[in-house]
């Protein structure tokens, strides 16, 4: 049993029910980053946006092991013609396909659901260049629409209402060489140009991301570039 447990017990015996969460007791260096890149201690999806979406993109963590209560979310959302990609150096099969223990049919058959419609295994510590390059063609493509007089691939309304330092951001991402990017990342700029296609045609995005300070900061700017929002999973 976890040590937060039998620590519950200490406030409790002295009259008090106040007791940290999982924010700042297991995840307190991703919740420091999240305040200052969000002003909030969590992602900014809910449960519920997994009933509308139609892309989620699972980053570096492993719900078949850590959170399997997940996978059930995940079935459900690829049932109805969403999209679930993963990203993980890790060649997680919770991720690749799921038997529902609450469906009779799959655990007499030994059937499954297959999860995601792409598997990318980043190098580890890589998902940061990983990013830059997704960023890198997003920027590029929309120079291009904006010369074409297409409309904006980016929510221009939304960067200029709710974000601080794109600019900077932008340079730096054009800055980036596709060499570093693909021997950073482990992956090819086929891959990361697959992935970032499969990103701009989703409406409706949902990030789910695993604990870590520079995964926050690295996800977020491309979410809200986007005018779109991630989630941390516990």
């Amino acid at each position: 049993m976890k040590l937060p447990f039998f620590i519950s017990f200490l406030p409790v015996n002295t009259g008090s029910n106040n007791f940290p969460d999982c924010s700042n007791m297991c995840m307190n260096r991703p919740v420091w980053v999240w305040q200052r890149v969000s002003a909030w201690v969590k992602g900014l999806c809910c449960w519920k946006d997994f009933e509308k979406c139609d892309l989620v993109i699972c980053i570096g963590h492993n719900p078949g092991t850590n959170h399997p209560r997940m996978l059930t979310s995940l079935r459900a959302l690829v049932k109805r013609g969403a999209k679930m990609i993963a990203i993980n150096p890790l060649q997680e099969r919770g991720l690749e396909r799921f038997t529902a223990p609450q469906n009779p049919f799959e655990m007499l058959t030994n059937s499954e659901t297959q999860l995601a419609s792409a598997y990318y295994n980043v190098r580890i510590g890589g998902d940061m260049a990983l990013l830059k390059g997704m960023m890198r063609l997003l920027i590029e493509r929309d120079d291009a629409a904006s010369a074409a007089g297409r409309p904006s691939l980016l929510d221009d309304e939304f960067i200029q209402t709710h974000t601080v330092g794109f600019d900077e951001l932008r340079r730096d991402v054009l800055n980036s060489e596709w060499k570093d990017i693909e021997r950073i990342s482990g992956l090819s700029q086929t891959q990361i140009a697959e992935l970032a296609d499969a990103y701009a045609a989703a409406e409706r995005t949902i990030i789910c991301l695993r604990n870590g300070d520079h995964s926050a900061r690295t996800w977020y700017p491309e979410c809200t570039a986007t005018g779109q929002s991630a989630v941390d999973e516990r």
